[in-house]
């Protein structure tokens, strides 16, 4: 059985779009560009030309690991927010490794940040900034992640294309700084409305005084809006879990306490490995959203019991490890504050 939905106005779900006029437009412009590709191939040899903001516009190129392999990692291109203008006109003047950049070379504060970061080599650390936050935490913590799904045809009435449907939630809950964390979670059947079972789970869960602690928490805040709007009975309970977040993303995205290891970013991902090195996504059957998200929609069309439980076995542990890393990443910042 699928989620409850009422018959799809098919028609509803597609939108026409009347393209002969654009594909004439640039119709007198394909056989050019296809005696340009021959007399490419009929010289044998391969073209000279260096790379360029060419390499992912409109798309990334499928060459771009060849032609790109004499870049280093990392390299003037992965510079936090430096655009790739600025990236190219310091690879085109020679400039390709990080700490080679010119100390005058006009960079935007956190691109500058992250280049002097990068060739002191230094942790940076501000440990009043990171004491202020800790304090704002109140214990027990509660370390939420929510993984979801979308489809263009909705799955259950009420839903809009490409809603965000969560469908499993990792908890880790810390009675006191620097304690054992107890976890626990849900991951839905893909078979039926995930939602109100998770609600069910959740919100017992999450009962009480505690903070709550979600990374990027604004898609955390976006998953719980969309279910107090879905389930209005449950609203008041929501409300009082979405007072409770803080996002932990704040110490990273404020540059409070920054690892060259991070490579100019904020993200999980990149503050996970640099402070806590031996959890890693590196290997996992399941190591990101994306992936996560087709794990679960497959599961429909599986009906081999064991590969069933293999791939909810693999879910549960990247959802998990998420979280568990948000604990890491806490116990951290109190050695650093």
């Amino acid at each position: 059985s699928t989620p409850a939905r009422g018959e799809l106005d098919l028609q509803a779900l597609f939108v026409l779009e009347p393209m002969k006029e654009r594909i004439q437009e640039i119709l007198p412009q394909v056989p050019g560009e296809i005696e340009a590709a021959k007399r490419v191939l009929a010289e044998g040899t391969e073209p000279q030309l260096d790379i360029g903001p060419y390499c992912d516009d409109p798309d990334a190129c499928d060459f771009k690991g060849y032609c790109w392999r004499h870049v280093p990692e990392p390299s003037v291109f992965d510079v936090y927010y430096i655009g790739k203008k600025k990236a190219f006109d310091l690879y085109n003047q020679g400039v390709v490794r990080i700490e080679d950049i010119p100390e005058d070379y006009p960079l935007q504060a956190r691109s500058r940040f992250h280049v002097q970061a990068h060739k002191s080599r230094e942790p940076v650390v501000d440990r009043e900034a990171l004491r202020n936050f800790l304090e704002r935490l109140t214990y027990p913590l509660y370390y939420l992640d929510f993984e979801t799904f979308a489809t263009a045809v909705p799955p259950c009435d009420g839903l809009r294309p490409h809603a965000h449907v969560p469908f499993q939630y990792s908890l880790h809950v810390q009675r006191e700084p620097g304690a054992q964390p107890e976890h626990s979670g849900f991951l839905g059947d893909p078979h039926a409305d995930p939602r109100p079972e998770l609600l069910a789970r959740l919100l017992p869960e999450t009962e009480g005084k505690g903070t709550i602690l979600a990374y990027y928490a604004a898609f955390e805040i976006r998953v719980l809006r969309s279910l107090a709007a879905a389930f209005p009975e449950h609203a008041a309970a929501i409300e009082d879990r979405l007072a409770r977040i803080v996002d932990l993303i704040e110490p990273f995205k404020k540059r409070w306490l920054y690892l060259p290891a991070m490579n100019g970013s904020a993200s999980l991902k990149s503050v996970l490995p640099a402070l806590a090195p031996d959890l890693s996504y590196e290997g996992m059957e399941i190591a990101d959203g994306t992936q996560a998200m087709e794990a679960f929609l497959a599961l429909r069309e599986q009906h081999d019991p064991e590969a069933i439980r293999q791939v909810r076995q693999a879910l549960w542990d990247y959802c998990e490890l998420d979280t568990l890393g948000m604990v890491r990443i806490v116990d951290e910042l109190w050695r650093r504050a």
